[in-house]
């Protein structure tokens, strides 16, 4: 009967649903998990790193247009995403290690060596290595900015929430009190002094922004800020520093050369004889 379809649909779409939030509660306790680990211990299946990359920015894409992000929504994504570059700076490493070795196999013994397209492939793999690294603190300088951006004209608005990120984010640029350390966030943790001055250096492009957008709220809401700050001629005004649908194309872009590498590496050395 038509009825009893309708309820077999709707219990086959209701389980379905609850799968689906079992699955991404799975993947945000895996995010978590790994994020408290050292890189070298971070390394594990990247078929799940990439799914949690993937429904975490889905996340961010969803609660664009209400500006309705989770206080953590940003950070969470980017410490996955560290995941992700361990891993992508793993098999990397396994390429160069199998070129180390077919450079003494070819003199020793050339059975064991690669064949020239082989090591000609992951050559080019490794030439592009630092190519990537660049690729990948563009997606996070622009998620950072994105995350401050979305702190700072948050409902409801606390001051406390943006300065911890922001002292998360760019630690060094707080004094220590009482004897306690800013904490930094995983991921800045796993960068170069270069990097991370890189990272310091958007906090401060951020925080100008932010300055020029107080004063124009002073000027045009002096006073009422706070309505002034959710009002329709600020948003037109203060649009945020990037694009989420671009930066969502490069994170794609990232995320399929990693998998395409790793087919590439692992084809190769599973050929290899032992």
């Amino acid at each position: 009967m038509p009825g009893d379809t309708d309820d077999a649909q709707s219990r086959s779409c209701s389980t379905d649903n609850n799968n689906s939030d079992e699955r991404f509660q799975q993947l945000i306790h895996y995010v978590h998990i790994k994020a408290a680990q050292e890189p070298d211990d971070a390394i594990v299946d990247f078929v799940l790193t990439e799914k949690a990359c993937r429904l975490l920015f889905s996340k961010l894409l969803a609660a664009q247009k209400s500006h309705d992000f989770s206080n953590n929504a940003f950070a969470n994504f980017l410490d996955v995403l560290s995941n992700a570059e361990s891993y992508r700076l793993s098999i990397a490493g396994q390429a160069d290690t199998a070129l180390v070795w077919h450079a003494y196999y070819s003199k020793e013994d050339p059975k064991q060596a690669l064949t020239d397209k082989e090591a000609e492939t992951l050559k080019e793999i490794l030439d592009h290595r630092d190519e990537w690294r660049v690729i990948y603190m563009k997606i996070v300088r622009r998620t950072v900015a994105l995350d401050l951006y979305y702190h700072f004209i948050s409902h409801p608005w606390f001051l406390s929430d943006f300065m911890v990120r922001l002292l998360e984010y760019n630690p060094s640029g707080f004094k220590p009190t009482n004897g306690y350390m800013p904490c930094p966030r995983n991921f800045v943790q796993f960068l170069s002094e270069d990097e991370q001055e890189s990272i310091r250096e958007r906090c401060k492009e951020s925080l100008q922004s932010i300055r020029a957008s107080h004063r124009w709220l002073q000027e045009n809401y002096p006073n009422d800020m706070i309505n002034g700050l959710y009002s329709k001629g600020f948003e037109d005004i203060h649009q945020p520093p990037t694009s989420l649908e671009r930066l969502e194309d490069l994170l794609h872009y990232y995320l399929k050369w990693i998998t395409r590498t790793y087919h590439i590496i692992t084809t190769i050395l599973l050929h290899q004889p032992s």
